[in-house]
Formats: C-alpha cells, sequence, structure tokens
C-alpha cells in the first residue's frame, strides 16, 4: 500500500473525470455516503459546492481536509482506524452508524474485490452483497450501498 499522499498524486486526471461525472448525479439537499480513497476524496471535493448537502464518510482524511457550503453537514461514522496506511474506519460503530444513516446515493472505492451477487429485475439492477478484502470493509460497503439500492427495488 502506497501512503495516502503518493495516492492523491496517482492518476489525477483519471480522478477528476470520475469525480466530475459522479458530481453530475448529486443535487442541493441530497445526502451522500462517500466512502475512503483518494478518489472518493476527489468526488466529494466535486460537490463540495452543493447546497444543504449532508456528506457522510468513514474516510479521516475526507473528514479533516473537506470545506463544505455553511448550509451543509458532514457527518463521520466513527469507528476503529484501519490498520497500516489506511484513513479509514471500521468496526461495529461505523457499521452501526451507517445502518441507522440514509442516503441519497452512495459513492464507494476501487479496492472492489466482487459482487457477490446481481440481479436483475424489472430492469433494476441491486447489489446483494459487496465482499472486500477486508471483512470491515465489506461490512462497511453493504451498509453504505443498501440503504442506497433498497428502495429501487420492487417489491415482492
Amino acid at each position: 500500500e502506497t501512503l495516502y499522499q503518493e495516492r492523491m498524486n496517482q492518476q489525477q486526471p483519471e480522478k477528476e473525470r470520475i469525480a466530475i461525472r459522479a458530481a453530475q448525479m448529486v443535487k442541493n439537499g441530497n445526502t451522500v455516503f462517500i466512502d475512503a480513497g483518494t478518489t472518493a476524496f476527489a468526488i466529494a471535493k466535486a460537490i463540495s459546492h452543493l447546497e444543504r448537502l449532508t456528506i457522510i464518510t468513514n474516510d479521516l482524511f475526507t473528514a479533516s481536509q473537506l470545506q463544505l457550503k455553511p448550509t451543509s453537514t458532514l457527518m463521520v461514522t466513527g469507528g476503529m482506524r484501519r490498520g497500516g496506511n489506511f484513513q479509514e474506519l471500521v468496526g461495529a460503530v461505523a457499521e452501526e452508524f451507517i445502518h441507522a444513516a440514509h442516503a441519497d446515493i452512495a459513492f464507494l472505492g476501487v479496492e472492489l474485490a466482487g459482487v457477490d451477487v446481481f440481479a436483475m429485475e424489472k430492469g433494476m439492477w441491486a447489489a446483494v452483497g459487496i465482499s472486500a478484502a477486508s471483512a470491515g470493509i465489506s461490512a462497511v460497503w453493504n451498509g453504505m450501498i443498501w440503504p442506497v439500492l433498497k428502495p429501487m427495488l420492487p417489491d415482492k
């Protein structure tokens, strides 16, 4: 794992393009889950100009560096800091916080190892489970993505 600051400077044009596209999906007043990572931070910066935004993150770097409009709110999940050079919070506290929260949209990092099940029903895609190299990260990702997807799924 490279140092966080080194990763911030890697693949800058790609991160900027991703951030611009992601920002087009967010509107004033949205609640947004922002995962940990340098690309996610670029997205957070790209949407920081919006009004009445609520950003929920498990990223310590994002929490300490992001500058939002006065009408916006930043919420940090809490939890245990992941070991090594990582700046993310994981564990039961982070998971409980995320499960209690609601977001309109979620942006997850690219460390994604796999989606356990993808189902398409009535034209809607739904991730049933997301897995990563770390069980703590998988739990946080699933907590972020499921509340966003669940309202889109058809009733059975």
